[in-house]
């Protein structure tokens, strides 16, 4: 899981840039992923 957020959260961030509309439907994937990180610490 984690090796998936780390691959997933840098297209996130270029998504964010070019898409920003595109960003706010696909947020749960970043959100559930940094609260995954943040409990598994």
């Amino acid at each position: 899981m984690q090796n998936f957020c780390a691959q997933l959260l840098p297209s996130y961030a270029t998504l964010l840039h070019n898409h920003p509309a595109s960003f706010l439907l696909y947020s749960f994937w970043p959100t559930l992923c940094v609260g995954f990180l943040l409990s598994a610490t």
